[in-house]
């Protein structure tokens, strides 16, 4: 219910103001639960997050008019109606049945591509970022704050409640004896220890990159502050994944001309030092990053472990090469590869299992205009840093419950101050001219 209520309250804010609502929307999204369930429809349950995903796609379809900048199509159309017609291909093949699988691909279309899709058309101003990038600092300033509290007593009252809103056999760290050589590993008010990881690595680039670029912008010193708590919050996850995303992005920030790069540099130096009584004892989980030898004092996947998932994986997928077996099948499959798969632990692996070939193909094609074709298009080194970031690091890893509208919101925001495409400029003059029009 405590997820269920305000994701009422922000539906009926949007039927009054559609924008209001939606960007109220992308910051609830950072703190729910988005499995919690609302009703079942067969086998299938339809969870809060799909409900809402439907009720602002097909709203955005009946007010769009009234808000929507048609400056600049959308950069990715292309390879995300590739995924779409792989999810829905699917169903062919799909090891629940085809109404399970038709259900869960129109769910993750309406998720995970028409969402992004609303976003580009919607956030068009800078008061439409400025506003998230508030909204965003304070629960992130919280996450830090409640992750400290998390660490010192290895209680997680938030993940506690989350845990009863979902009928799911959810798994967590804390029920596994196999992974007591990391310890307790925080997950703040996020859903797992590798969204959380991910999620406080992406705040501190975005900070970092507004810090460098822009001598002016909202809430910049309690932005900062809260981006160096995310250092010792990324280590308290005791995941490797966001210090990767971390390292990879965070090139996007380079600039050896400005000063600004150079106090940057200083200042982080500072707040490691002063965060280093907190994250000395995980410098082994920093180093299994370069080194193998440490892989095995925190009991991280190695070279060999991979192969033998690929192989799993490569023979779960011949069972139906070219649509894969669907998202729900590991709830069915029990076969001798099962085991070995691991958790299906990388883009790839989930491709090939779930989606097959088709699959695989489509988020190459996606990859290819994230890192190359839109970068390219606009100029933007930050896109094409944190995209790469991005898509290596799920390509090692899997990224549960990451919020990819986070991910998106970020490219967009640079995307649309680039040279070659001031949206938010546009828009702002644009809706400047509507009004003074309107009073002539």
């Amino acid at each position: 219910m405590l997820f269920i209520i305000p994701a009422i309250a922000i539906m009926l804010i949007a039927l009054l103001n559609y924008k209001t609502g939606f960007l109220l929307y992308l910051l609830f999204q950072m703190i729910w639960f988005p499995d919690a369930q609302v009703f079942q429809i067969g086998d299938s349950w339809v969870n809060i997050n799909l409900i809402c995903a439907v009720f602002f796609v097909l709203l955005y379809r009946l007010k769009k008019g009234r808000f929507s900048s048609k400056t600049t199509p959308f950069p990715y159309t292309n390879p995300m109606i590739a995924i779409a017609i792989s999810l829905l291909m699917t169903c062919i093949t799909s090891y629940s049945g085809v109404i399970s699988e038709l259900v869960k691909g129109i769910g993750l279309i309406f998720i995970d591509l028409l969402v992004i899709y609303v976003m580009w058309n919607t956030l068009n101003s800078r008061k439409d970022y400025a506003f998230l990038y508030k909204g965003l600092t304070v629960i992130m300033l919280f996450a830090c704050i409640y992750i400290f509290y998390e660490k010192v007593t290895s209680q997680n009252p938030i993940l506690d409640y989350k845990l009863t809103t979902t009928t799911s056999d959810l798994f967590t760290y804390r029920e596994a004896s196999i992974y007591e050589n990391r310890g307790y590993r925080c997950y703040s008010i996020f859903d797992h220890t590798i969204s959380a990881c991910m999620t406080f690595a992406l705040y501190i680039v975005l900070t970092a990159n507004l810090y460098i670029k822009k001598k002016r912008y909202p809430i910049k010193t309690l932005s900062l502050i809260t981006s160096f708590l995310c250092i010792p919050a990324m280590f308290f996850t005791k995941q490797r994944a966001g210090m990767f995303l971390l390292l990879i992005a965070l090139l996007s920030i380079v600039d050896f001309r400005k000063k600004r790069f150079w106090k940057l540099i200083g200042i982080a130096a500072l707040s490691i030092a002063c965060a280093w009584p907190f994250i000395s004892n995980y410098i082994a989980l920093f180093l299994s990053i370069f080194n193998s030898s440490y892989q095995g004092q925190v009991f991280g996947s190695t070279s060999s472990m991979r192969f033998k998932q690929l192989y799993a994986v490569f023979k779960i997928m011949q069972m139906a090469p070219i649509t894969g077996l669907g998202e729900n099948f590991q709830r069915y499959y029990h076969g001798m590869y099962a085991a070995q798969a691991l958790g299906y632990e990388s883009l790839w692996f989930e491709q090939m299992a779930k989606h097959g070939i088709l699959g695989v193909l489509a988020y190459v094609y996606l990859i290819y205009y994230s890192v190359y074709k839109v970068p390219k298009r606009y100029h933007s080194k930050q896109v094409l840093f944190i995209s790469l970031a991005y898509w290596i690091t799920y390509t090692l890893t899997s990224t549960p419950y990451f919020r990819t509208y986070f991910l998106y919101g970020v490219l967009f925001y640079f995307i649309k101050n680039t040279p070659e495409l001031n949206l938010t400029e546009a828009a702002e003059n644009n809706h400047y001219n509507k009004i003074r029009l309107r009073f002539r």
